[in-house]
């Protein structure tokens, strides 16, 4: 049985990390994110945390998974007669990271602020504004070539069967693939290899030794490749042999057939898949597998459980 979702255009995520202590500062950093809302964005507005548990788990998990990221630094008033004019401590600290990360950014500061921390080293020139209006109109010209229709990731899907192709045997199989999609703009996925993670019994309750052995990539013989930008390519999940009653796996070849995961018999499963890369975060994905014990009883779908 073959469940084939349809793949959803990717929303590029944006972070806006803006002031919130006044009215006018959260009128405008609710005014940025309906701007990217309207442009098909996916958008999280950051609001101040006040401790490092909040931090790590709130701010930095948004940044880190963000293509974007805007920072709109209000004054806050003279620290002392004629001595500079501060900034949100907030918004700095958060550009901070994003700098660390490498996130493209756009920095915009009211003017009059003075430039501390990271923002006194940048060397882009951060944007002034003075109004609401100036700001809207400097965003706008500013992220005109920000794009919605990507993400820095990648992702894991059953895509589909390929039923009765003739293996080098001779034997009549159904191949059954995972299609992992490499969502960047121009970013390609650098030696990426798949395995399957965890394999649990839900008949059973037991977990299988799967050990730690490299899929094949579907049609190539190969463990390892690359994906280029907004590609796909596809990993041999498992296949099974018409007129046998065990589902395989398709891995790297071992030396001793006293290795390698081992067949399923017919029952139910979870098989949990996870593909790993040079310069891509890690995705995986766990799929429930009901196999009556022949080619014609398999239902493989995503687990939602």
């Amino acid at each position: 049985m073959t469940i084939k979702k349809a793949e959803q255009t990717p929303q590029a995520r944006v972070f806006i990390s803006c002031g919130q202590r006044t009215k006018e500062e959260k009128g405008l950093g609710s005014s940025c994110k309906k701007h990217f809302e309207r442009r098909g964005f996916s958008v999280y507005l950051a609001e101040a945390v006040q401790s490092l548990e909040a931090l790590t788990e709130n701010i930095f998990y948004h940044l880190r998974n963000s293509e974007y990221a805007v920072f709109i630094d209000c004054a806050r008033g003279e620290v002392s007669p004629g001595e500079f004019i501060r900034g949100s401590v907030f918004v700095n600290q958060e550009l901070a990271i994003a700098a660390f990360l490498g996130i493209d950014s756009r920095v915009f500061h009211e003017e009059g602020v003075t430039r501390e921390g990271v923002a006194e080293y940048l060397i882009a020139k951060p944007v002034l504004f003075k109004s609401r209006p100036q700001f809207l109109g400097k965003l706008r010209r500013q992220t005109k070539e920000w794009r919605p229709d990507w993400r820095n990731e990648l992702t894991l899907q059953f895509l589909r069967c390929a039923p009765n192709f003739v293996d080098r045997d001779g034997h009549l199989t159904d191949w059954y693939h995972l299609q992992v999609m490499n969502k960047h703009l121009n970013k390609y996925a650098r030696n990426c290899i798949a395995y399957v993670l965890e394999i649990e019994n839900l008949d059973t309750r037991e977990q299988i030794e799967v050990g730690n052995f490299e899929l094949i990539w579907a049609g190539t013989d190969a463990f390892e490749r690359h994906i280029l930008p907004k590609k796909p390519a596809e990993i041999d999940a498992f296949y099974i042999v018409h007129g046998e009653s065990v589902i395989r796996f398709n891995h790297r070849r071992s030396t001793s057939s006293q290795y390698g995961i081992k067949p399923l018999i017919k029952g139910n499963y979870l098989l949990t898949y996870l593909v790993v890369s040079e310069n891509f975060d890690q995705v995986k994905k766990t799929f429930r597998l009901e196999f009556g014990g022949d080619y014609t009883q398999i239902k493989f779908l995503e687990w939602g459980g």
